[in-house]
């Protein structure tokens, strides 16, 4: 392990070291590594305050960067039962982030307080989060997010998806399960989507999706534009604009299977 006394700092550099930290003095740091020998099925994060990135490997492994101002903190890290759990720094005046390996198609659990989540091809995730952003790539399950602020992005998935934010984009592209992508203050936006079923709300923002064989999709905004790509009709096709106008470009039917329900308060309704 490394420790480095920091004397003289920037103002950008001493406030990304502060932040998160309620000390005011000189800071300290330090890396260490562990190699976890149990058989790892979960991660589970623990109300964790800082960054956690999440990489596949043959070998489990945990790896920190820890910031301190006086009393150095000891591990934040247990094992129990195939889960791994990550904790925050138990004191005060501490920071800290980690890097995780574990095996592909590690479930992801648990709750983070603040920081940005990045996993690489986990299996189920179940997150909540106050404060960061939320990025998934190629998930071998389920997702279900839940974000007080910061974007929720799902860069492929092979299960159903569903987000829930209140201030913050959601992002989707390749999922091949049903989609419920609700946030009051952020767009929704998504590209080829597989899922039957799609619900999508916001507030303040705009709904914009390519879809590729969708059976029925809800979507409503109270200011913004609601704008979808989908394949050729017919459609049941419900389209109500209280400010705004409305063009649809597929083919309708009132007995076709499929539907498309659209609201918007303040914004235009796009269907190609």
């Amino acid at each position: 392990m490394r420790l480095v006394a920091i004397g003289v700092l920037g103002l950008g550099a001493l406030e990304l070291l502060l932040s998160g930290c309620a000390g005011a003095g000189v800071l300290s740091s330090f890396n260490d590594e562990t190699t976890i020998e149990e058989p790892i099925s979960t991660l589970r994060l623990d109300g964790v305050a800082g960054d956690v990135t999440v990489r596949i490997g043959d070998t489990a492994r945990v790896e920190r960067v820890v910031r301190y101002d006086e009393q150095r903190p000891g591990v934040t890290h247990a094992v129990r039962g195939g889960t791994l759990t990550l904790g925050r720094c138990p004191l005060s005046d501490c920071w800290l982030s980690y890097e995780v390996t574990v095996p592909k198609g590690t479930a992801v659990t648990g709750s983070v307080h603040s920081g940005d989540i990045s996993l690489t091809e986990p299996g189920e995730v179940r997150l909540t989060t106050e404060a960061g952003s939320v990025r998934a790539e190629r998930v071998d399950g389920p997702v279900r997010v839940e974000s007080a602020a910061g974007d929720v992005t799902v860069d492929g998935a092979d299960g159903p998806v569903s987000v829930r934010a209140t201030a913050g984009s959601i992002r989707l592209t390749d999922v091949v399960g049903d989609i419920d992508a609700q946030t009051e203050s952020g767009d929704v936006r998504g590209e080829r989507l597989a899922g039957a079923a799609f619900t999508a709300s916001t507030t303040s923002g705009s709904v914009r999706l390519a879809l590729t064989d969708p059976r029925q999709v809800r979507a409503n905004v109270q200011s913004g534009d609601i704008d979808l790509d989908v394949p050729r009709g017919p459609y049941q096709v419900e389209a109500t604009v209280d400010s705004g106008a409305t063009s649809i470009e597929v083919d309708t039917s009132e007995r076709a299977r499929r539907s498309l329900e659209l609201a918007a308060g303040s914004g235009q309704i796009t269907v190609r």
